[in-house]
């Protein structure tokens, strides 16, 4: 029962981020719902697979998707930022942004 409920939950949240990005209207949008299908939606995909691996008592159903959820979390928010900054500093800031964090780096700071 509660295998089911996981997977019903991790396909809901990747229709729903699936949606957000058919549907949003600017890249950081589209990008924030990209981000929830590759992070909670797989987790809790992962979730149930590592339940039912408890189940029925075999490691290797546990041990996999830890590691995979890992490096998915990890590889996962190095990568979203990496990008959100470079689109920072193309210049292309949303117009909902009420501060930019993230300002033009002066000349002589690049040279240093």
């Amino acid at each position: 029962m509660i295998v089911e409920i996981l997977l019903s939950a991790g396909v809901l949240l990747m229709a729903i981020g699936t949606l957000g990005i058919l549907r949003l209207p600017d890249f950081m949008s589209r990008f924030h719902s990209s981000t929830i299908i590759a992070t909670l939606g797989s987790a809790c995909i992962l979730f149930a697979i590592v339940y039912y691996g408890f189940a029925i008592q075999n490691f290797a159903y546990i041990r996999q998707p830890i590691l995979i959820l890992a490096a998915i979390m990890l590889t996962g928010a190095v990568g979203s930022h990496a990008m959100a900054r470079a689109q920072f500093l193309r210049g292309e800031v949303p117009d909902n942004l009420g501060k930019n964090e993230f300002p033009k780096p002066d000349k002589a700071d690049a040279d240093a």
